[in-house]
């Protein structure tokens, strides 16, 4: 009996060693497949957008992103982007122009615009039928995203123009993101707010009350002669550096931007995909998103700054950023 239980045991201990030496193989090979897909992570090019119109340039570069090996993180505020270009976390951001130049300041010269992005379009809304004028807004409080983005002095640079001052004839009412401002004219907590697409559309399919009065975007471009290059592409020196990888990027883009212009339905099922925006409002949203020209924008995003700065100069960073601020990409 004392045999058997020996022999038992021995086998026991045996097996035992076998599962534990599996055990031990199968733990070092979790390990070093974890560590392959880091550094795969590691390897990859990491590019920021935000949701709405920057993040629609991308859809295409979003489909395709496991084919050329880029991560593409899409935020709802140029905020959750910032930290993440100062601490160089990321390789490539479509962000604002005016945010570009203010980040080119604080962090001497490490970033630079190497394409356009989505110009945008800006629009006045309200439940109200009467307001179809800047002059009707005179003694009425307009909600906006933002106090120091760009559509806040568009709005203001429109405002001289028609000699309207703001807080005395129209007061602004800042909330903090472009999302917030839709709710609250939604919920009837405000009765005009200034809107971007492609919330402006999603209020309206949300809400068939309330409509569009005033195109901002029109009264720059009558005002300027173009609309405003609201939106760029920027990259780090580092990655601008690597020219082939740079031209790569820009080249696979460009057929995104491409994509959007002529693939409607694609587009508006894509947006649904990503989480930017439900397919139905993207079909009405994109063709007003300002979609256009990537490289041939040097000037007009000269203009655009000046003007910005003009009327506040920490607007662009405290001063207008020098011809280093735009890469050689840019024409």
């Amino acid at each position: 009996m004392n045999t058997v239980n020996v022999i038992l045991n021995r086998k026991l201990r045996i097996n035992l060693y076998k599962v534990l030496t599996i055990a031990i193989l199968l733990s070092f090979i979790l390990i070093a497949c974890q560590k392959n897909v880091e550094n795969t992570q590691l390897n990859k090019i990491k590019i920021a957008c935000l949701r709405g119109p920057s993040a629609i340039t991308m859809l295409k570069l979003m489909e395709d992103a496991g084919k050329y090996n880029y991560h593409i993180s899409m935020y709802n505020s140029p905020e959750e982007i910032v930290s993440k270009i100062i601490k160089k976390e990321i390789d490539a951001a479509a962000i604002p122009l005016n945010l570009a130049s203010i980040l080119y300041h604080k962090t001497q010269r490490k970033i630079k615009v190497i394409a356009s992005g989505a110009s945008g379009s800006l629009f006045i809304l309200s439940k109200d039928g009467n307001l179809n004028s800047l002059e009707d807004f005179k003694g009425k409080t307009l909600y906006l995203a933002g106090k120091g983005a760009a559509p806040e002095y568009i709005f203001l640079h429109i405002l001289q123009n028609h000699n309207i001052l703001n807080d005395s004839d129209i007061k602004l009412e800042y909330i903090s993101s472009h999302a917030q401002v839709a709710s609250l004219l939604l919920a009837g907590k405000c009765d005009c707010a200034l809107l971007p697409e492609p919330f402006a559309t999603e209020v309206l399919f949300k809400d068939s009350s309330i409509s569009k009065t005033v195109n901002i975007t029109k009264e720059w471009k009558d005002i300027n002669g173009a609309e405003p290059p609201m939106g760029c592409l920027t990259a780090s020196v580092d990655f601008i550096n690597n020219d082939t990888e740079v031209e790569k990027f820009l080249k696979l883009y460009e057929k995104s931007f491409s994509f959007v212009n002529e693939d409607l339905e694609a587009s508006a099922l894509l947006c649904e995909k990503y989480n930017v925006m439900e397919k139905d409002i993207a079909v009405k949203a994109i063709p007003l998103c300002g979609i256009n020209s990537l490289f041939n924008v040097r000037q007009s995003m000269k203009g655009f700054l000046q003007i910005l700065h003009s009327l506040n100069p920490e607007s662009v960073g405290g001063s207008l950023p020098d011809e280093e601020f735009y890469s050689k990409f840019v024409a």
